[in-house]
Order: C-alpha cells, then structure tokens, then sequence
C-alpha cells in the first residue's frame, strides 16, 4: 500500500516544510486542510528571515514567528503598512530596523519594537541610522533609543550610524521609561565624544550581564577614560573588539577577557599626533598587561607608519592562543614588514599559540619559524600583501613554502589568494601549464572565502583560502623551481 504525503508523520512534515521557501509556504495553506495547518505551525517558521519582499507582509498577518525580521523603513514603497509592522502577532526573536531621519519612522520604528518586546520572543535588536551624523533631538525621538535599552529580555543590541548625538542619560525620555533589567550579552555601537554619554549609560546598565562589546568610529576620537574603567569593571567580559581607546590599560583588570581585537586606521599626521599617540602608548601598555588573553586580533589600515609597536608587548603570554596580524598597506619587500621581526623574536615564549594568521612574508617565514621556534604551532594562515598576491600554484613552486613546510611537519598552511592565474597575467609557475588539478580547486574542495571584515581590498568571488599542505602532499611536492 502506498502512502500519499498527508500520511507521513507530522515531524517529517514539519521537517520537509522547513526546507519550503515562503511562497510555497504560504500556498501550502490552501492544499488540504493538514498541510494547511503545518504551514502556519510555529516549527516550520522560526528559523525563516524577512528581508522586506513583496511576501513579507502576509507573513507577517499569518506566520506565528521567525527568527529574523528585517524592516527597511527608508524605502516608503517597499515597506510594510505601518499598522501591520506595529501590530503583527508574529513574534520575531532577531529584528533589525534601518532608519532614514524623519521622526515619524523614529516613532513608528519605536512601536515596531514594543511591539515585538510585548510579544515575548524578542532576544536581539539592531538598529542602523543610514544618516549616520544626523544629531538626534532631546526630545521625541530619543524615546526610541530609551526602548531599545530598557526592554526586556534583549541579549544582541546593535546601533550603528549614530555618530552625531545620542541621548543624554539625563534626557527625559530615558529618565522617563523603565530602569533597564540588565539583560544584553552582546552590544555594538558607535563611539564618539558625542555618544559618550549615552555608550556609559548603556554599559552602566548591563554591567553585569555584558559578554560582548564592539566599538566603532572611536580612533583620534576626544574621548575621556571612563569609558575603559568602565570596560575593566564589567565582570563578565569575554570579548573585546575596539579602537585604540584612552586609558585602555585599565581593561586589563578585567580577568574574564579572552578575546580582544584592535583595529588601527585612519592615522593621518596633524595637530592632534602627541593625543593620539599617547592613545596608542594605552594600548600597547594594554596588551603587556593582558595575560589572560587566548585570541588577539591587530588590524591596520593606517596612513602614517607609527602607529604602535603593539606585537612587541605579545611576549611571554602563556595563553594566547590565536593571533591574526591583518596589515592592510603596501609592503614592496617583506623586509617593510614592520611586524615581522617583532612577532619573530615574540614566537618562542608564546608557547600555547596553536593558530597565526598574517600576511604573506614568506621569505621572512621561512627558516625562521621551525617546530623548536613556535612548538605549538598547528595553523597558518597567510593573507595577501597588497599588490602582492601570488597564486595557489606559485606558492606551490615557492622554495621558501618547501623550507616552511619541511621545517614544520605538523603545520597546517593555508593561502589567500586565486588558485591560478588568470589567462592575461599569468605568473611563471602557471606558465609550465602543470598542477592542472588546481584549476578545478573549487569541485576538489570547499574553499573558505575570506570575510568581509579580514580584509576589504579582496574580492570574494575571487579569492579562497586554499590549504597548501595538503596541495603539496597531492601534488607529492610537484615540480618546484
């Protein structure tokens, strides 16, 4: 006897319906009277995301839930009716709100959130001000602002664009509203001297929940210290993702820190050098103080030369595990590399570290990180210099990748770059025309594409990270020049 598909359980159903995009979703509902009723079942939405398509809003009057709502409220014809965005019955756990500047938004985006708070599913919220130096008013509208750090149950909070005024802790509208519950795990904002205020206010109240702090738009900034005294006395802290701040040694008293990344950038000569360097004197006393950091991240997009020497204050950490040095300027020589002696001369007392990511010197490597220099050492990564980006196939004829490689039996070494060389500038190794296999590296194996955030000069579409040791073994080391 065969089974029709009304006749499988309804935990296969439910299983297969997972897997129905929207449309198909939603037309389920006029099939037969069960599927009709599994397609409005809440397993088959929470794990959907809304981006704001022509069926976002009869799934906003029929679906129970979803994971993620996101509801662009700059484009007047795409949106949502506004009674509908206010007033769904489907409860959201993630809801993300792009805003334009005209204060009804403010306020309609303000309802939107109590509305999903009401609801009870709500755990993360982002907001993002695409007029990111409009200076909000003391008034109306920063009762938006005072919603989203005062409800409920929130673990993700994100606002960014906000770089003009944020509210006061002594603005009305917050004053006014409920003392927030500490509750948010997660918290991303922009930092500026204009946001101080209203940053501290948020940190004071989910100082003891917080787990997870990203600052954005703080380098060169006339901060004060508070804000890293601040940071120092949270007692949960695990990770840490900011700008040279003032006063940032003071974060080192935080002992539940594990993870910390610096982004270094925009550094421009001018009046303001002396300032900005004592910033950086901060941070680098930071990191010599910081011995229970496991991962350290140190990111450079800077115009001048001087902008720390923060790889020389990583010795003798006995934790750190993980370290990615991601420089984004020009280097002609691996020589330039300002990092390279400093992490060289670093390497044999970070005895833990198992993982380093930086970019490609590799004449500079090789001899000189062995199995004695960096015992742990089980990874490595090698991003692109800009200008310089050899091909997979190159490194694999690279007489520098062979001495890495035989001097290091249980590392791992992973490139960034294309597998080949296109056909109108093809480098000396492609033009033997051997390692064919490489031009299929995109069927052989699942290429981890670079992330956006490693390094922006890349494109995606472009460029893999490609294991080269397991390359050089298939290949059983090739030929090499």
């Amino acid at each position: 006897m065969e089974l029709s598909l009304t006749d499988l359980p309804t935990d296969v159903l439910l299983g297969v319906m997972q897997h129905v995009d929207v449309p198909d979703l939603l037309a389920c509902r006029l099939v037969c009277k069960r599927l009709g009723g599994l397609a409005l079942h809440p397993d088959a939405w929470r794990h959907r995301h809304l981006h704001g398509d022509r069926h976002t809003p009869l799934a906003l009057r029929l679906a129970p839930c979803l994971m993620l709502w996101e509801l662009n409220l700059v484009c007047q014809g795409s949106r949502p009716p506004p009674a509908l965005c206010s007033a769904t019955k489907c409860a959201v756990t993630q809801l993300s709100i792009i805003l334009p500047k005209e204060s009804d938004v403010f306020e309609l985006a303000d309802r939107v959130i109590r509305n999903q708070a009401a609801l009870g599913r709500l755990r993360g919220l982002r907001l993002l001000l695409l007029d990111r130096f409009y200076r909000i008013p003391d008034d109306e509208d920063a009762k938006l602002l005072a919603t989203a750090v005062s409800t409920g149950g929130l673990e993700n909070l994100a606002i960014g664009g906000f770089a003009g005024k944020l509210p006061s802790p002594a603005t009305p509208a917050l004053l006014a509203g409920p003392a927030p519950s500490p509750s948010v795990k997660t918290l991303l904002v922009t930092l500026t001297p204009a946001t101080e205020p209203f940053v501290s206010f948020v940190l004071a109240a989910h100082a003891a929940t917080l787990e997870k702090v990203t600052f954005h738009g703080t380098w060169g900034r006339k901060l004060s210290d508070s804000i890293a005294a601040q940071l120092g006395g949270l007692r949960n802290l695990h990770e840490l993702k900011c700008e040279p701040l003032p006063g940032l040694q003071a974060v080192a008293a935080c002992k539940t820190l594990r993870h910390f990344s610096l982004c270094v950038c925009g550094f421009t000569p001018g009046p303001e050098d002396e300032a900005r360097r004592r910033i950086l004197l901060d941070a680098e006393e930071f990191l010599r103080r910081a011995d229970q950091l496991e991962s350290v991240r140190l990111g450079y997009d800077p115009v001048d030369n001087d902008v720390g020497h923060f790889v020389l204050s990583l010795p003798a950490r006995p934790r750190l595990q993980r370290l990615v040095i991601a420089d984004d300027r020009p280097f002609q020589r691996d020589s330039d590399y300002p990092h390279l002696q400093p992490l060289l001369a670093a390497l044999p007392s970070l005895t833990a570290l198992h993982h380093l990511e930086l970019n490609a010197v590799l004449d500079g490597l090789a001899g000189a990180v062995t199995a004695v220099t960096a015992p742990a050492l089980r990874t490595l990564k090698l991003r692109p210099v800009q200008g310089r980006t050899p091909c997979a196939h190159a490194y694999l004829h690279s007489r520098s990748m062979a001495t890495l490689l035989a001097d290091n039996p249980a590392l791992q070494v992973h490139v960034c770059g294309r597998n080949v060389c296109l056909e109108v500038d093809t480098c000396e190794a492609c033009q033997r025309h051997c390692h064919q296999e490489l031009r299929c590296i995109r069927w052989l194996m699942k290429g981890e594409k670079l992330s956006y955030d490693c390094n922006s000069v890349l494109t995606p579409q472009e460029y893999l990270w490609i294991n080269i040791t397991r390359y050089n073994l298939l290949f059983n080391n090739g030929s090499r020049s």
